[in-house]
């Protein structure tokens, strides 16, 4: 898409800005597929009209020692405020010359066109230039039958087996007991931790329960707690990595100090009828297991739905390439660089260049907001095109969800949305609907 040069010839605009039609010149040229210039040249007898109409005004309203209102010499008038007036009348004439210009060219700017280039040799002469950018031009095609992989996740008994014991850890019990911790055990712990070299403490807990094993909160702690007794302490230091630890310990080494106050021992309840019935609605053993498959078959549903999403957003990604006007990016991309720059400052992470890194930072940000731009606008026209919309009963029925999830009122939930939020929603409502006819259309093997 490189540069293409091209010029319209004078039009009358419909726009007035006087008694009668005013002619102008203008020249339009295509930066890019969403870029324009347009060059314009306001013609001499609106630059006099208005010139006149804004001297009018300032002769009417200037007040003078010496002078009464409304009976200043024009010529004074002229000199005294000359700055003021050219200013008026130069930004007035920008103002209403481009409505008319855009409206003539049916152009919808996406963002606020930037102005440049203004020379004024009033009353007789403006010229101004503008830059804008505008929505892309594309067509959407070949969409009923979009070739997507056949995502097959069986859900098996063992799948149900590994569930169930999930359920048993959650329901254990844990009992005090004489002896060393081991990977079948918790611990109640004090724990100290401070970064290495330093006094600054990052954590001071007392009386934490911590599971030993892989299924622990921290399992690099509780792994060097293994082999120790009630009352017994230990020192240790862990290197931090964004997988081993909080965020926020990334990257540094961490001193800490353990005391065990008690070793307990995890009692599992028997997986029998009376262990399904504390659970919940359920009469057996095996009334629970047929509702944990319906409930992993329909989560199964769900994870191949998204896969799904995720094949058709690809596709759309790649058959429709378009460029995107900054405004759908450049406030993300800014915002979320600015926010990783702030972890980075607070994390004390070493950076050898932050200027590079920023800006690494902000090139990944708009290249995902880029392409979420795209498939919305893709989205948007397949919905037109297939007249698919959201009805305000779909909308409620949603909203209704939500309260009953968060336990909050649907008037509690609408007031804190606000109106973007409930058209946020609408629009999130608007795709979900679009890609899942996309789905049942697709040719998926």
């Amino acid at each position: 898409m490189g540069n293409h040069g091209g010029s319209t010839p004078p039009f009358r605009t419909s726009g007035k800005m006087g008694s009668e039609e005013k002619l102008m010149k203008i020249e339009e040229v295509e930066l890019s597929q969403i870029r324009k210039k347009l060059v314009i040249d306001v013609a001499a007898d609106a630059v006099r009209e208005e010139y006149r109409r804004v001297l009018d005004e300032f002769h009417h309203h200037a007040a003078i020692p010496g002078f009464r209102k409304g009976r200043v010499p024009k010529e004074l008038i002229q000199k005294r405020f000359k700055d003021l007036i050219e200013k008026e009348i130069t930004e007035s004439l920008i103002k209403s010359t481009l409505t008319s210009v855009l409206e003539e060219k049916k152009l919808r700017p996406v963002g606020s066109p930037e102005v440049s280039n203004v020379k004024a040799a009033l009353p007789d002469e403006l010229h101004f230039e503008v830059e804008l950018e505008v929505m892309p031009t594309f067509k959407v095609e070949n969409y009923r039958q979009i070739p997507l992989k056949r995502e097959i996740i069986p859900i098996t008994d063992e799948d149900i087996d590994e569930r169930l014991q999930e359920l048993r850890k959650n329901a254990a019990e844990f009992r005090s007991i004489d002896g060393t911790a081991s990977e079948s055990h918790a611990v109640v712990v004090d724990l100290e931790a401070t970064i290495e070299g330093t006094s600054t403490k990052v954590i001071d807990q007392k009386a934490i329960l911590l599971t030993i094993g892989p299924d622990s909160e921290a399992p690099q702690v509780a792994a060097e707690l293994v082999g120790l007794k009630s009352g017994e302490e230990k020192e240790f230091t862990i290197v931090h990595t964004e997988e081993t630890g909080p965020s926020a310990l990334a990257g540094k080494t961490i001193h800490y100090r353990a005391r065990v106050m008690e070793v307990k021992e995890r009692i599992l309840p028997a997986l029998d009828d009376d262990f399904a019935t504390t659970l919940g609605d359920y009469s057996s053993l095996d009334d629970l297991r047929v509702r944990l498959r319906a409930d992993l078959e329909h989560a199964r549903d769900h994870n191949v739905r998204n896969r799904y999403s995720a094949q058709i957003m690809d596709y759309l990604t790649t058959a429709y390439p378009m460029e995107i006007p900054s405004a759908f990016y450049q406030e993300h991309a800014i915002e979320n660089a600015a926010a990783y720059k702030q972890y980075l400052d607070k994390s004390g992470k070493a950076v050898e260049n932050m200027d590079e890194e920023i800006k690494k930072a902000y090139s990944h940000y708009a290249g995902e907001a880029i392409v979420l731009a795209r498939i919305s606008l893709v989205l948007q026209e397949i919905a037109r095109l297939e007249k698919i919309v959201v009805e305000e009963a779909e909308v409620d029925a949603k909203i209704k969800q939500l309260a009953e999830e968060s336990h909050k009122s649907v008037e509690a939930v609408k007031a804190k949305m606000g109106e973007s939020g409930v058209d946020r929603l609408r629009s999130n409502l608007l795709k979900d609907k679009t890609i899942d006819f996309l789905i049942s259309e697709a040719t998926i093997d």
